[in-house]
């Protein structure tokens, strides 16, 4: 596929996997899609692929319909086998399978956590910005919420393990993400093992969403909080799954590892007659992703690294506009703060984008962040030349355009809730 811009041109050939075919969703009742039905809108304001799954894993799944009896199904012991196996090898964890708990999702795991582990009204940690489920859970719960604000700078977010310290002197759980999602960020050992260390002095347990665990550039490595050692394993949940990478987000497959006996218990008993099982569909999709896998995967990570650097020397060329260094996940996150706008979310009404409903949080004037995603359906350039071509009116005053004179099709999306990431005026951008 060949796209060529005002910046470069760009040629992607995969050896065996088409990641620039463009699948249409429609009639699907697919919901990103569902939000922008009749508009010219690409959206991506969720993070959901639009790339076909892997060959090996849709064949598999037809043979299990192609069976034509779908009644209920017990854990496989083949999958639990295969995810125990699959952990030693990455990463050198040593999980036994029942240290298992299957889950019809990552966000129910959040939400158990909050359930199991705090009394109402104790609090919950998490580091902001942050996917906004990790807020809504402990208020679900009818727990405190302590949000604990990264750092930027030079294009790097940081963890500020000081505030962390503090905020762990009067909290119970604390709800990690890493990779650390939406800011692209793959945590360090030695931040790792500084949440273990604040953790482990003030008694305070570690849910820990992993599931980007597998979308990683540039020879970065995942390290499982639990595999750090025995002590930090004694308190931590960690949720895994492989629906972000292989694009199985439908079929609601996904785990807890949970090595101590005592926090397992618990956690199963807040699941007891309101978690639902997986269904047998999603056990054979999460089964032949892990099976058969991991060669589309390589592929598809080379792919999202080509867009996120062809993206990255996009934006870049808008003075004002800084993305963060993206070293897991399909997410960048822009801080728009250098263009100077008094009122964002009016600016990017001018060339078409939906000004979304939101307010200023109780920590001020902030830098003003858009999430751009850079996994599109079908070719990844065009995102970026969008993407670029949308901002370009913070230069020139008029709308973006591509190359060939169309007009940039672009959308914003309207957060789940007002405080959505960080509790004041974020916008989510889809192009």
């Amino acid at each position: 596929m060949l796209y060529s811009t005002h910046i470069q041109t760009v040629c992607y050939v995969s050896r065996e996997f088409d990641f620039d075919e463009i699948i249409d969703r429609s009639g699907t009742s697919a919901t990103k899609h569902e939000k922008y039905r009749g508009r010219d809108v690409i959206p991506l304001w969720v993070a959901d692929m639009d790339f076909k799954s892997p060959p090996r894993v849709i064949e598999a799944l037809h043979a299990r319909i192609d069976h034509g009896v779908y009644g209920y199904t017990d854990n496989p012991p083949e999958l639990i086998d295969l995810v125990c196996e699959r952990l030693e090898r990455l990463y050198g964890w040593q999980v036994g399978g029942q240290d298992l708990v299957i889950l019809p999702g990552v966000v129910p795991g959040l939400n158990l956590a909050c359930r199991a582990y705090c009394e109402p009204d104790d609090a919950v940690i998490t580091m902001v910005p942050i996917y906004y489920p990790f807020m809504t859970a402990p208020e679900f719960s009818h727990r405190r919420l302590i949000k604990v604000r990264s750092r930027f700078k030079d294009k790097r977010w940081t963890l500020d393990l000081d505030a962390l310290e503090e905020a762990a002197r009067d909290a119970s759980l604390l709800l990690l993400c890493n990779p650390y999602n939406p800011v692209g960020r793959v945590l360090t050992r030695e931040e790792l093992e500084g949440i273990g260390r604040i953790c482990l002095e003030n008694d305070v347990i570690i849910c820990s969403d992993e599931i980007h665990c597998d979308l990683l550039f540039d020879d970065h490595k995942h390290i499982p909080t639990a595999s750090l050692s025995a002590e930090i394993a004694d308190i931590t949940v960690t949720l895994m799954a492989p629906s972000k990478t292989f694009n199985l987000a439908g079929f609601g497959g996904s785990y807890a590892v949970i090595q101590n006996r005592a926090l397992r218990r618990r956690f199963k008993d807040e699941m007891r007659g309101i978690v639902p099982h997986v269904g047998f569909i999603g056990y054979e999709a999460m089964d032949a992703a892990y099976r058969y896998g991991d060669p589309w995967l390589r592929e598809l990570l080379s792919y999202l690294q080509s867009n996120r650097d062809f993206l990255g020397e996009a934006l870049g060329s808008i003075p004002g506009l800084e993305m963060n260094e993206v070293e897991a996940t399909y997410l960048a996150w822009l801080d728009v703060s250098g263009l100077g706008l008094n009122d964002p979310p009016a600016f990017f009404d001018r060339p078409g984008l939906r000004r979304p409903q939101t307010r200023r949080g109780a920590h001020g004037r902030r830098p003003r962040p858009l999430a751009v995603g850079f996994r599109p359906s079908g070719c990844g350039r065009r995102f970026a030349c969008a993407a670029s071509a949308a901002l370009q009116p913070a230069q020139s005053g008029g709308p973006g355009f591509l190359e060939d004179g169309t007009r940039t099709p672009c959308g914003m999306v309207q957060p789940p809730r007002r405080d959505h990431l960080l509790g004041r005026n974020p916008l989510r951008f889809a192009v």
